[in-house]
């Protein structure tokens, strides 16, 4: 019988690239840290926080008690935690007068909801992709104004409540699989089926989750800024979430409208969004295409039973052990996937009508910098705003987008080589993903006095060094803990396990998993890891900024959750065939 093994050589060898990534990246944060921090230091700490880190989650999964797994515990643990990020950052107070796009950003958006002359009109004829969220944040504040109050606190609720979200979110994408209970546990269900997705439930990290994000010190310091990063931060995450949850809902397909509407959302505020979606989507395709080696199996045994004359004998038998193969024919996935792609399209020609009503918007199509732009930023130095100066205000001194066009494309064919180079390579690697700080100085400067907050999270503040020092080892902690989940994923794959593997009779739906592994590996896993995969290559093509790595946390708590679960899930059973 021949097996289809094209989506385990394809994970082996991603995951052997994904593998080196990480470990590089871990390796580059501690031997040249940036800030001044000192490589002894942030070894020794991210070490022991990934110690800590993997301990706390073994004890969870051994003595969580189950009643922590319901959501009536953690709804409103989730609601206190939202209460309380909210008053941290309203007691921070409204920190926009800073140098930098969050400044003009919010500024313009107060103007035009008042209707007054926009100041940082050229702004957005060099920068045109931030029209569109200027524009949206400007209706969010023109219905703060009608009803007479400042914009900073209603609007406040919707920043906090992204990160309430993406923390519900990470939870629901780590419990169960990819489909519903309905699904895995029909009439046909064998009582094993029942009592194994039992015994997955009790293993539910939404709390864990909500804690790890409380620890984070960034998500503080930017969630009062209304910018791209921030009001974006998780919804590529929820809306995936949503289309999870409209599978174990009676009558829910309305949540893919929701998540439509998200997606949509997400998008237009930052484009990186989409890169989990993306994720999602290739690792979807990935199961498909290990589920190939399904049909071509119960071919070749029709076909031998054919020959023995035992067809009608055993056809039956087949039947009743595959009926659950193709999750589309019992879920509606199919008339689930069109609802969402309309959605998409429909609330994008929606909002696109409506941004065609400013003059603003439309100047900025054809003025504004050309994509290609933001690809030649990156080329040189480290690969960053500040190191590229000179190439940016040539490109803005120019008048049409044609001009630029033309200048960005000769400035790509004339230095193109030093992309390329390892030093440049290195140093861009470095800026993004070995910051430590999100940038984080853009967004705590406040004319008003100095919070704790910048004190803890500025260059300038009292207590920079220690707190730069720990945020930069909770990312890389990741890095590491990432690297480690790769080998694993890699024996997984080269060894092969009986108990994972999937074989006719045998499918993820019976076992009580739902869709919830691809070659033995879990499915949010993968789909977590390809997504930081895409983020690095995004951002070695493009402008090189760590402050884009605020809006993905959500993208890499998944990853890490769902790759130390694996990680101990394997070990546990490693113990268990050795004591055998």
């Amino acid at each position: 019988m021949k097996k289809n093994n094209a989506a385990k050589i394809i994970l082996t060898g991603f995951y052997i690239l994904f593998t080196l990534l990480t470990g590089g990246l871990f390796i580059l944060s501690i031997a040249r840290p940036q800030n001044y921090l000192s490589s002894a230091r942030m070894g020794i700490q991210t070490v022991v926080f990934a110690f800590l880190f993997a301990g706390v989650m073994y004890l969870w999964r051994r003595f969580a008690p189950a009643f922590l797994s319901s959501p009536k515990v953690f709804i409103p643990l989730a609601a206190v935690y939202w209460i309380f990020l909210y008053l941290v950052c309203a007691i921070h107070g409204n920190a926009y007068h800073v140098v930098g796009d969050y400044e003009i950003l919010y500024i313009s958006a107060l103007e035009l909801a008042d209707g007054k002359e926009l100041s940082f009109a050229h702004y957005f004829m060099t920068y045109g992709n931030n029209a569109g969220p200027m524009i949206l944040l400007a209706g969010i504040f023109k219905i703060c104004h009608a009803f007479r109050i400042n914009e900073f606190y209603p609007t406040l609720i919707l920043t906090s409540a992204t990160v309430a979200g993406s923390i519900w979110a990470v939870g629901e994408l780590l419990t169960g699989g990819v489909l519903s209970e309905k699904t895995v546990t029909g009439k046909n269900a064998s009582k094993e089926t029942k009592a194994s997705l039992k015994e997955m439930r009790k293993v539910n990290y939404r709390i864990p989750v909500l804690i790890f994000t409380a620890f984070c010190l960034p998500v503080y310091v930017f969630t009062g800024a209304f910018y791209t990063d921030t009001l974006s931060f998780g919804l590529g995450m929820i809306a995936v979430a949503l289309i999870k949850l409209s599978y174990s809902k009676k009558n829910a397909e309305w949540l893919m409208v929701l998540a439509g509407f998200l997606t949509v959302i997400g998008g237009i505020w930052k484009i990186t969004t989409l890169i989990f979606l993306t994720a999602v989507f290739l690792t979807w395709v990935l199961y498909l295409l290990a589920n190939l080696k399904k049909t071509g199996k119960q071919s070749d045994v029709v076909r031998d039973m054919s020959k023995q004359g035992r067809t009608d004998e055993l056809l039956p038998e087949i039947e009743e052990k595959t009926r659950n193969k193709i999750p589309g024919e019992r879920t509606g996935i199919v008339k689930r996937i069109i609802l969402y792609a309309v959605s998409i399209v429909l609330f994008t020609i929606f909002i696109s009508l409506i941004f065609s009503f400013f003059t603003i918007y439309k100047d900025s199509k054809q003025y504004a910098n050309p994509t290609s732009a933001w690809l030649a930023l990156g080329m040189r130095g480290n690969g960053s705003y500040a190191e590229n100066v000179e190439f940016s205000d040539a490109v803005n001194a120019l008048s049409t987008k044609e001009e630029k066009s033309a200048f960005v494309k000769e400035y790509i064919k004339n230095h193109i080589s030093e992309s390329f180079t390892l030093e440049h390579i290195l140093s861009k690697a470095q800026n993004n993903f070995a910051g430590g700080t999100f940038t984080c100085s853009d967004f705590t400067a406040n004319p008003s006095g100095h919070s704790i907050l910048w004190e803890m999270m500025d260059p300038g503040g009292r207590y920079y060094y220690g707190c730069s020092g720990y945020a930069f080892s909770y990312v890389v902690m990741m890095y590491l803990l990432f690297a480690v989940g790769g080998v694993c994923a890699i024996m997984r794959l080269v060894k092969g396990d009986s108990d994972s593997e999937e074989s006719p009779g045998k499918t993820g739906q019976e076992e009580g998993k739902g869709i919830s592994t691809v070659c033995g590996l879990p499915f949010f896993k993968i789909a977590a890891d390809v997504s930081f995969f895409g983020l690095f290559v995004f951002l070695m093509i493009w402008e090189s900024n760590n402050r884009q790595l605020y809006n993905q946390l959500p993208v890499m708590i998944l990853g890490l959750f769902s790759g130390v679960d694996f990680l101990l899930e394997s070990a546990e059973r490693m113990i268990k065939k050795e004591s055998k």
